[in-house]
């Protein structure tokens, strides 16, 4: 099983994969990695650097990756492909885009969390319908409540017991 964490950017995605791996083991992929990775390298900043600035860098990484998928447009989600075992469970902590989620669905069932936030609207995040979905409401930021409704979640989808 793959579970996909869906979500306009800052409503939660790291945090909630946090708790889903305080429930179960995962193998824990992001979309993102590897175009930060090589971003990172060609204008020569550590990752850290990176994250500590990330609206800085923001708006170049994006031009960067979409740029590359004009050249081949699953580049991104082939690196995630290439390193999961279908035999354990996945977590993609960053599904933004449908490619991303068609070409996960070919190899894996997949569950996807969509992760909702009522204060954030944007508009870089394709509007995707889904054959597995649970809305997780993270308006709220409380953590013990966010908690509760992941660990409701994973019992909806086997992945954990009640």
């Amino acid at each position: 099983m793959t579970i996909l964490l869906y979500g306009e950017k800052r409503v939660g995605k790291d945090t909630v994969a946090d708790i889903i791996e305080e429930f179960i083991k995962v193998d824990r992929f992001s979309f993102a990695k590897k175009p930060k990775e090589i971003f990172c390298k060609l204008k020569g900043i550590s990752l850290d650097d990176f994250e500590k600035n990330k609206e800085k860098y923001r708006k170049d990484l994006i031009w960067f990756a979409e740029e590359m998928k004009k050249g081949y447009p699953y580049i991104w989600v082939d690196f995630v492909k290439r390193q999961m075992n279908v035999t354990k469970v996945n977590l993609i902590t960053d599904l933004r885009f449908k490619v991303e989620y068609e070409k996960i669905k070919e190899i894996d069932n997949v569950v996807v969390i969509h992760i909702i936030d009522k204060n954030i609207k944007e508009e870089n995040i394709d509007k995707i319908e889904f054959e597995n979905v649970f809305i997780l409401d993270n308006t709220e930021k409380d953590i013990d409540k966010l908690k509760n409704k992941v660990k409701n979640i994973l019992i909806k989808t086997g992945a954990i017991n009640d």
